[in-house]
């Protein structure tokens, strides 16, 4: 099987998974699900769509992340936003000295720079506390 995003709109990929005959796509724009499936010399097989919420309650946020955070190890999440270079903006400010997040986002930057995704990435540690979303998400929303 192979995994392919697919970029669209602004800052957006869908996910073209095929095994050489038949794709899975997640679809939220036809144009480029088209083009490549007539470039790869593919069928469409079936369309999947899944919306964990974006801007959801911190209870409702806390539940999807502990729903990915009990699937196996090495589990690819392909998220559809490329917002990983603003999300580890956002952590440096809130953890300024921690070395990974300066490591993640130089690795980030360099993917970008070659017009590379930072996606997929592997599932999220559920966070302790539903307060800590109830904190970090307004201030997240506001930050520029």
């Amino acid at each position: 099987m192979r995994l392919t995003p697919l970029p669209a709109f602004q800052d957006n990929y869908l996910w073209f998974l095929h095994d050489g005959q038949r794709a899975l796509v997640d679809a939220g724009d036809a144009q480029p699900v088209k083009a490549s499936l007539q470039r790869e010399g593919l069928e469409l097989g079936a369309i999947l769509v899944i919306d964990l919420p974006g801007h959801a309650a911190p209870a409702r946020m806390r539940q999807s992340l502990e729903k990915l955070a009990s699937w196996p190890g090495g589990t690819r999440v392909c998220r559809t936003h490329e917002y990983t270079l603003s999300n580890l903006k956002f952590a440096r400010a809130a953890e300024p000295g921690n070395l990974q997040l300066i490591h993640c986002r130089q690795r980030c930057e360099e993917l970008r720079a070659q017009g590379l995704p930072t996606l997929p990435s592997s599932g999220p540690t559920a966070p302790d506390e539903v307060s800590v979303f109830a904190t970090f998400r307004p201030w997240k929303n506001g930050f520029q």
